[in-house]
């Protein structure tokens, strides 16, 4: 049996009219299944980022209270390093929640505009640059616990600067970021 070329296009088309639907359905549902990933993700961002901002004000007064005890006592050559951080109740320090952006920027990160791709990467090495900086003082302070020197006091007061600063600017970025 011969058939004619409107015989075939006229089979073909339904199957390919029903093909192009379902490749359209799939493709609606995909776009709806990213955008409700997207919606979620970013209220544990925004959650994330907000308890960060609240963990960094509310470090920063402590660090600077320990800043002031040890320019109080820097040229009292009486009192250790070790007795100034216990009259301060130890060494603070924020912590930096990025847990959200980290799964998202494994998976999806083309569905994140750059903006918003900048501003989380800022924070993220920013927090890194923060660890490093504990991960420098804390040996530091422990290597001098018994220290009187002013020096050894002044040079902690540095760190602590150095480390607010880092702090402020990843405050600075968690506020300015827009979801």
């Amino acid at each position: 049996m011969k058939r004619t070329v409107a015989e075939v296009l006229k089979q073909m088309i339904p199957v390919i009219a029903g093909i192009l639907v379902a490749l359209f359905i799939n493709s609606w549902n995909e776009q709806r299944k990213d955008q409700n990933y997207i919606d979620e993700i970013s209220k544990s961002i925004v959650a994330e980022l907000e308890e960060s901002n609240t963990d960094i004000i509310d470090n920063i007064p402590k660090q600077n209270r320990q800043i002031d005890s040890l320019r109080f006592y820097a040229n009292d050559e009486n009192l250790s390093l070790l007795e100034i951080v216990l009259k301060t109740e130890g060494f603070h320090s924020p912590q930096i929640r990025i847990n959200s952006w980290q799964a998202i920027s494994r998976t999806k990160i083309e569905l994140v505009p750059y903006e918003q791709l900048k501003a989380l990467s800022n924070i993220e090495n920013g927090k890194e640059l923060l660890e490093d900086k504990e991960k420098y003082l804390m040996p530091f302070v422990y290597s001098n616990m018994r220290e009187k020197s002013p020096d050894i006091k002044e040079t902690i007061i540095f760190l602590l600067l150095d480390i607010i600063s880092t702090e402020m600017s990843i405050k600075e970025n968690i506020e300015n970021f827009e979801m």
